[in-house]
């Protein structure tokens, strides 16, 4: 009798695994998992923005300052270069009232003269992340003495001639938060710096013994 060697097929079996009531990627939890998911990175990146901001926003803040501060000093630069190079001599005037200087050409020590009849070359604004505080001369005149009560306006003069400036001076600002720098201006020397804090600048010394 001949038997058939070819194999009997075997019905498959269904196993239940312990994963069979975990839904397959066209159920209805997997939107909801990638829902999820993208809620929590999208909370995880506005955490670092909201981080980066907070780091960033002081520099950016001292850049506005700084960047303010260099355009000032190169104002009393070219009003210091002008008069050193050329018959004419340069002032920079600083306006309390009005938060703004300008740069003017002067003949006269008569500031109103000079206002009058000079023509303004250069303007530039103070403000909040660059407020004009005080100066100092290093005569020992202090605009925070000065009595302007009774003045129409307010005012100080950085005169410049073909030696250099007619008085050393520190010029302080502040910035938003209140935090002073010092812009100072040597008559015995054409530099011109800007340092942070109300640092003091060399003064005459009188009676001095030898």
């Amino acid at each position: 009798m001949r038997t058939s060697s070819a194999p009997m097929p075997i019905k498959a079996r269904r196993v239940q695994g312990v994963f069979s009531g975990v839904p397959r990627a066209g159920g209805v939890a997997a939107p909801a998992l990638v829902l999820v998911e993208l809620l929590i990175v999208i909370v995880l990146i506005s955490m670092m923005v909201a981080l980066a901001s907070l780091a960033f926003t002081p520099r950016l803040l001292f850049n506005n300052t700084e960047r303010s501060a260099q355009q000032f000093m190169r104002v009393l630069k070219m009003a210091l270069n002008a008069s050193a190079e050329s018959n004419q001599r340069y002032g920079v005037v600083l306006d309390f009232d009005e938060q703004m200087y300008a740069m003017m050409p002067y003949s006269t020590l008569d500031k109103d003269q000079i206002l009058a009849e000079e023509p303004v070359l250069m303007t530039g604004e103070f403000h909040e992340d660059f407020q004009l505080s005080y100066v100092r001369f290093d005569d020992a005149q202090d605009t925070r003495n000065w009595d302007v009560t009774q003045a129409s306006y307010f005012r100080v003069w950085l005169l410049a001639g073909r030696s250099g400036w007619q008085n050393g001076a520190k010029i302080v600002i502040l910035d938003r938060d209140g935090n002073p720098y010092t812009i100072i201006t040597n008559r015995f020397s054409k530099v011109i710096t800007m340092v942070p804090g109300d640092m003091d600048i060399l003064e005459p010394v009188d009676n001095v013994l030898f």
